[in-house]
């Protein structure tokens, strides 16, 4: 039997670390069975507790459709997209011989992690027996996950075309974008926004109160984009001219 294994690891709610007391208890915690968390009701999800998130799985979509940093009320899943009447939140989204099948929820929980997956098995048009999986260890703001695609002898032919998470965040707590030396002429951090809301994205409000149908709304976003542009341009030129007048004394 050949493996392919693929891993990818997301760490991008660095920004929500807690201060955790020194030698502290065991955080890890997974409920399976008497959950009602994400507005649903047991044994539909399963709650996960790592000590620094609060989380909401739902194995039938396999999605994270709740996050809350511990100590906040903040959810930081988008509750505004949904699908299946329940938020789309943070989940896999493949591409290839990667199909939909009826899932297999599991978990593995030790004193160093949790680790909690769906698998998907061969068959039919899925060419993989699958499973995607999230990870978490304790006090850590940080989601892991990855994909395990097992290929046996017997299952047709394929091939992967794409894996790739997606995370529908709540926009309106994560309204700013930041970048760090995101090419070679512009090294260091740079802040731009307020970003367009998704309303405004995707044309369900027009943020000039003209309705969601305005033709003029794209060219607006366009023209706002072009400025967020201009503003990286600006910052790279200037690091360009301090750095070339840095040479030149130094010469």
């Amino acid at each position: 039997m050949d493996k392919m294994f693929v891993r990818i690891v997301a760490g991008i709610f660095a920004l929500a670390v807690l201060a955790i007391p020194a030698y502290a208890a065991n955080p890890l915690t997974i409920n399976t069975t008497t959950a009602t968390c994400g507005g649903r009701s047991a044994p539909q999800v399963w709650e996960i507790n790592n000590g620094a998130l609060d989380i909401c799985f739902y194995p039938a979509h396999s999605s994270i459709i709740d996050m809350v940093p511990v100590g906040t009320t903040d959810n930081l899943v988008d509750q505004t997209q949904t699908g299946g009447g329940v938020p789309k939140g943070f989940y896999m989204d493949n591409a290839g011989g990667l199909a939909s099948a009826p899932g297999v929820p599991g978990y593995d929980a030790t004193d160093k992690y949790i680790d909690w997956w769906v698998e998907y098995p061969s068959g039919g048009s899925n060419d993989f027996t699958y499973s995607e999986h999230w990870m978490v260890t304790p006090d850590d703001p940080g989601v892991h996950v990855y994909l395990v695609a097992d290929h046996a002898a017997t299952d047709p032919t394929g091939s992967i075309g794409q894996v790739q998470w997606v995370f529908r965040l709540d926009l309106s707590k994560f309204n700013y974008l930041y970048l760090a030396n995101e090419d070679l002429s512009n090294p260091g951090p740079v802040k731009l926004g307020p970003m367009p809301t998704y309303a405004e994205y995707f044309g369900t409000v027009n943020p000039d109160g003209l309705g969601a149908t305005d033709s003029a709304r794209l060219e607006r976003l366009q023209l706002r984009h072009r400025g967020l542009n201009r503003r990286l341009r600006h910052c790279s030129a200037q690091r360009h001219r301090a750095k070339s007048k840095t040479s030149s004394s130094a010469a």
